[in-house]
């Protein structure tokens, strides 16, 4: 039998605040958690962040996560919610998850939260759709 291992990472991107950025981060709760900042050429603050393991989702404290199942349910709605929220106006967080058991079975996705909005992508859905496009045959 084997584990589950992923990573997750996202891109460098701009934010509304900053420290209120910085404090929201806190809440989030992922095993490995790291976050990155660096300037751009104009001197902003770019932030990314990224680990090995899984990304849970977002807790208003750190008891919510061990008390409830509707947390549980919530959190990662909330994360998602929390970022676009967060990001700039005219910036985008690419929030990239690869992950493997053994060769079983192989995963890739990436989360592209604006402030406007959220879309998620499976790999093996967008591989399966160029496939279709490439071969001219929807089966």
């Amino acid at each position: 039998m084997a584990n589950y291992c992923c990573a997750y990472r996202t891109n460098y991107f701009k934010v509304k605040d900053n420290e209120k950025f910085k404090e929201f981060m806190t809440h989030v709760y992922a095993e490995d958690l790291e976050v990155f900042h660096k300037k751009d050429e104009n001197g902003n603050e770019l932030y990314g962040f990224g680990g090995y393991g899984g990304i849970s989702g977002y807790f208003n404290n750190e008891n919510e996560y061990e008390d409830s199942d509707e947390a549980w349910d919530n959190a990662y709605d909330n994360l998602i919610d929390g970022l676009a929220k967060q990001v700039a106006e005219n910036d985008a967080i690419l929030l990239f998850e690869v992950g493997n058991e053994k060769l079983r079975y192989i995963v890739g996705s990436v989360a592209v939260i604006t402030s406007k909005g959220y879309e998620y992508r499976d790999i093996t859905n967008v591989g399966v759709e160029i496939a279709k496009q490439m071969l001219n045959n929807p089966n």
